[in-house]
């Protein structure tokens, strides 16, 4: 009986780690790009003073865990989401009902953190800016 040559037998070896590797999911390649829309209304904060409210939109369904909001003073306003399922398209409110930000002119950045809701269920980050006028 004749055995074949030991290159033979790594080449062989390395065809089929190769093809097990490529059958093998990575688990987070079949999410789809998670994005926010952001839009924002004025408002009048209870002492007269200029407000400003935030929402967003995904556009897949999410988890949304947190959102980092940066104003353009720099100051940073972390809004727990509270891990609520938001369905893509669905508007969530960035602020606590009844409440409001200083609105303050110049790039607002926000960074929504959280999990998608269906599939691997991954986490994600997604950061975005919106300018505020006068």
């Amino acid at each position: 009986m004749m055995h074949p040559p030991a290159s033979l037998k790594l080449f062989l070896c390395s065809l089929l780690l190769a093809v097990v590797a490529l059958g093998c999911d990575s688990g987070g390649d079949d999410d789809p790009d998670v994005s926010f829309i952001v839009s924002s209304t004025n408002v009048t904060l209870d002492d007269g003073s200029d407000g400003i409210q935030f929402f967003a939109q995904p556009n897949v369904d999410v988890i949304l865990v947190r959102v980092d909001i940066t104003s353009p003073t720099g100051t940073s306003l972390p809004f727990n989401a509270g891990s609520q399922t938001v369905i893509s398209g669905q508007a969530i409110a960035l602020q606590d009902p009844g409440f409001a930000y200083f609105r303050v002119s110049g790039p607002w950045t926000f960074t929504f953190s959280g999990r998608f809701a269906a599939g691997s269920q991954d986490s994600y980050t997604f950061t975005t800016q919106v300018n505020v006028g006068a």
